[in-house]
């Protein structure tokens, strides 16, 4: 089971979602921005730090969600979604094709990752 933090990073009422380049996995799906947790790192600090890598912001965890677990061929993962905002920097795509600040009744309108459509089917009004 592959440990992966996904970043819900907030602004006033929308969210941020990102784009995979042609160079990544699902290349032109969408997706909470994030990744793999390093050996003895928390959730809080891979998403710190895997948006400093991908998007050059820094962000701060403000509520953890419920982790959601998804099988793709080959390989499991457990998702760990982390409501965030942004402290510092302006976005700049390291990895990503694409960026988009959407509302949340938006996101139907993207084809987005199966795991992360988990996260979202598993949102409440308080995780909002």
């Amino acid at each position: 089971m592959i440990e992966v933090a996904c970043a819900i990073i907030k602004r006033d009422d929308t969210i941020l979602i990102t784009r995979r380049s042609a160079a990544m996995p699902h290349p032109g799906l969408w997706e909470f921005p994030g990744g793999k947790l390093m050996p003895g790192e928390t959730p809080e600090q891979c998403i710190t730090r895997e948006i400093q890598e991908e998007l050059n912001v820094a962000v701060r965890a403000i509520r953890l969600l419920t982790s959601q677990v998804h099988s793709y061929p080959g390989r499991s993962i457990r998702l760990i979604p982390l409501v965030c905002e942004i402290v510092s920097g302006e976005i700049e795509l390291q990895q990503h094709s694409e960026s988009a600040w959407i509302r949340r009744d938006e996101l139907d309108r993207y084809d987005l990752l199966e795991a992360d459509i988990k996260v979202i089917d598993a949102w409440t009004d308080a995780d909002w």
